[in-house]
């Protein structure tokens, strides 16, 4: 089977992340995968070179520019697929109007990675509405994700299957993950530094918690904003920054707790990391993290700083609960392996090459 997938870049990020898992995965299965990306200059284009997958870039500019959709449609003439899966936005607009400018046969599909985006409004939906009906199916990340999806198109999509995302579990599970640490004092948190992550709850959660270390992995618009709130409240010394960074298993096994404390959330790779490095897992009470995580850890509602700093201080002064969430977690995390992912993924391309109806199974 040849696969092309289509993004706006490889930066750092979950859909990219899962990309390029997910490509390595196919390969290794005995697909021939290749990506095509809007732009260059993600980090994550060295581990994609390393897997020895052809990448195409798509030239300078703005990943909004409609030059894409010119390039892109050169690119379909000069290339024979079996399958187009496209991730993102604007990327996938652009490959539904090249698709029309090359009369190109091959069937689209796209991953739908979240429950919001700015286009979830009245003004946009036309333009959704035309833009998904051009996809041969959609995945999505989860039930949240299809939810939410529908409730914004309506009925003008069918063709919908749920396939969660994976990880490569051995990167990540420690030789012990149920053995509680002797001390419990460092939260771990990873994503992009965005209100929709909102960590500025963990910090105003953190300053109400003596003696504890938070280490924020990521980086984003509201970094400086974050710095000035840790000190501000007097926790500046106790919240690390650590920007973006390519050792999360590292970080994983020096911590005590992970936090994901997300407004809205359709799946967080993240999460499953931490859970399947045996740590235990405090998350905001949001349809896709209670997905994801289960009966595998604990919840407060999103933007409650007082009732998050609560259920750290119970799991600090509770070992036997923490290995117990720590067990749970590892063995919710073997839900989600990239091989799943992968083996979900070459079932749903499978189906739309071969016109079968996505009705049941998804």
């Amino acid at each position: 089977m040849r696969i092309l997938h289509v993004i706006n870049t490889l930066n750092v990020g979950g859909a990219e992340t899962l990309v390029v898992g997910l490509s390595e995965a196919l390969k290794q299965s005995g697909g021939h995968v290749e990506l095509y990306v809007l732009r260059s200059g993600g980090l994550l284009e060295v581990d994609i070179s390393n897997a020895g997958i052809p990448v195409h870039f798509g030239g300078p500019g703005s990943v909004y520019s409609p030059l894409h959709i010119l390039r892109l449609a050169r690119f379909m003439r000069s290339r024979t697929f079996d399958v187009i899966h496209v991730h993102l936005y604007p990327a996938q607009l652009w490959v539904c109007l090249a698709s029309l400018l090359a009369g190109c046969k091959t069937p689209i599909v796209t991953t739908e990675h979240g429950v919001s985006n700015r286009r979830r409004t009245a003004l946009f939906r036309w333009l959704d509405r035309w833009m998904y009906r051009q996809f041969a199916a959609i995945a999505v990340i989860s039930e949240a994700t299809r939810n939410a999806l529908q409730t914004h198109l309506g009925d003008k999509v069918q063709q919908i299957c749920v396939v969660p995302n994976g990880i490569d579990a051995a990167r990540f599970r420690l030789p012990f993950p149920g053995e509680p640490k002797t001390t419990a004092r460092v939260i771990l948190s990873v994503g992009s530094l965005t209100p929709v992550k909102d960590q500025v709850t963990i910090i105003r959660a953190i300053a109400q918690i003596d003696g504890v270390k938070l280490m924020l992995a990521g980086d984003g618009p509201l970094r400086a904003d974050l710095e000035a709130t840790a000190c501000h409240l007097g926790a500046g010394s106790r919240v690390e920054f650590l920007g973006i960074r390519r050792d999360i298993p590292r970080l994983i096994a020096g911590s005590d707790l992970y936090v994901q404390a997300s407004q809205v959330e359709g799946f967080c790779l993240a999460v499953v990391e931490a859970m399947c490095g045996g740590l235990p897992c405090i998350v905001s009470r949001t349809t896709g993290l209670q997905e994801t995580v289960g009966r595998a850890g604990l919840y407060f509602d999103p933007g409650n700083a007082e009732e998050l700093a609560s259920a750290i201080r119970a799991l600090l002064a509770d070992p036997s609960r923490r290995a117990e969430l720590s067990l749970r977690g590892v063995d919710q995390a073997n839900r989600f392996t990239l091989q799943a992912c992968s083996a979900r993924y070459q079932d749903f391309y499978s189906k739309v090459i071969q016109g079968i109806s996505l009705a049941s199974g998804c």
